[in-house]
């Protein structure tokens, strides 16, 4: 169930944060939440594995709004707040996730795994409203350019590294995040699949009863710890961005009338 999500995600969410680029953030957020609402709905109904898998697969139609969320927040928040709001979205993932799971298991075991998928079908409603009625309609920083569907129809079979937001023109924002939560979603199912495996290696026996053994911990630690660093160290190479003669001469044009303003 979680693979078919993670895989119809690897191909939409950069699709979804091109066109996001190109049509607007705003309309591919309530474009996502389509999708979202209707695959918890089919879960929420679902009698069989394949209505449940066909519901999964929509709902990660909808994980685009995530990196589109994040890059909308270039367009709307102050330059000086942009650092802290990205900040507060990334922390308020990781709270999520971190509450969700324990509460999630307690609604599944106590009342129906049906619940969890009502709730979220529910949850994604009022995000669309939300959106809709408080979140001002930008206009697309990428209107006019073209979209590749060549690339798009690559990307179920490989995709690009993405630069972090602040080294990509303005109109590549959302492409940019929307390839960067892509890495993550397969970082994510490949690290899952790699530590289960060491995991499920080296084992202890107690009492009867065959559990992951402390060496086992210990060695999917180490080969986190390897990951991180590197991607610490491939994150040290990236180039930072620089201001073009182009910015610069549109800064001093912007700044002239002030300046003789003051020297009047």
């Amino acid at each position: 169930m979680i693979t078919v999500t993670l895989l119809v995600a690897a191909v939409c969410v950069p699709v979804t944060g091109r066109l996001g680029d190109l049509l607007g953030k705003r309309r591919m957020l309530l474009a996502c939440a389509v999708p979202l609402i209707a695959g918890s709905v089919v879960c929420a109904v679902a009698t069989s594995v394949v209505p449940m898998i066909v519901g999964r697969g929509l709902q990660g139609m909808g994980m685009g709004m995530v990196p589109l969320g994040i890059a909308l927040l270039r367009d709307v928040v102050p330059a000086e707040r942009l650092s802290g709001s990205i900040a507060l979205v990334g922390a308020s993932m990781g709270i999520g996730g971190g509450l969700g799971l324990p509460i999630a298991s307690g609604v599944a075991q106590y009342v129906s795994w049906r619940v969890l998928f009502w709730g979220s079908a529910v949850l994604a409603v009022i995000i669309a409203a939300l959106i809709r009625f408080l979140i001002p309609d930008v206009p697309a920083s990428a209107k006019g350019q073209r979209f590749d569907a060549l690339g798009a129809l690559g990307l179920a079979y490989g995709a690009m590294p993405a630069l972090i937001m602040r080294a990509v023109p303005l109109g590549e924002t959302a492409a940019a995040n929307g390839f960067n939560t892509l890495m993550r979603s397969l970082g994510t199912s490949v690290g899952a699949a790699v530590i289960g495996v060491v995991l499920a290696q080296m084992t202890t026996t107690m009492g009867g009863f065959t559990s992951a053994s402390e060496d086992g911990f210990r060695t999917a630690l180490v080969i986190g710890g390897g990951v991180a660093l590197v991607s610490a160290l491939i994150a040290s190479v990236i180039p930072a961005a620089r201001t073009t003669a182009a910015d610069g001469g549109a800064d001093d044009t912007a700044r002239a009338p002030e300046q003789a303003a003051v020297e009047a």
